[in-house]
């Protein structure tokens, strides 16, 4: 029997449909935080939830109204809005992507580094100006 899951995020298409053939996948296109009923009426029979972080705090209150709640995956770095204590005491287990943004995150450091030691946007300015 598939577990539910609920996908509340887009994601590339044959990812979706390689999550379709594992899982009955509920998708909640709306944001859950501008429709909170809705997105925990969908999370009522949830055995998991992949999505990027949302303001919605994932806390015993939201738990308790997602009771066969397993796993929770979220398609991001931060994981800020989640009680990792509660999540524990329920035994919800909680994935995340640690690493995703450390290359860009470095390229963009070194750009702006580059950019500034070389003066880049005054000099763009100068040009703009016509001098």
């Amino acid at each position: 029997m598939k577990k539910n899951v609920v996908l509340y995020s887009s994601i590339p298409q044959d990812q979706q449909e390689r999550l379709e053939q594992t899982f009955n996948l509920t998708i909640f296109d709306k944001s859950p935080d501008a429709n909170p009923e809705a997105f925990m009426d969908a999370m009522k029979n949830a055995d998991g939830m992949i999505g990027a972080n949302m303001a919605t705090r994932i806390d015993e209150a939201f738990l308790a109204k997602a009771p066969n709640l397993k796993a929770a995956s979220t398609i991001s770095v931060g994981f800020d809005n989640y009680d990792l204590d509660a999540l524990s005491q329920r035994k919800v287990r909680l994935m995340n992507t640690p690493t995703v943004l450390t290359e860009g995150t470095a390229d963009l450091i070194f750009t702006l580094l580059m950019a500034t030691a070389r003066r880049t946007a005054e000099l763009s300015q100068y040009i703009h100006n016509g001098q």
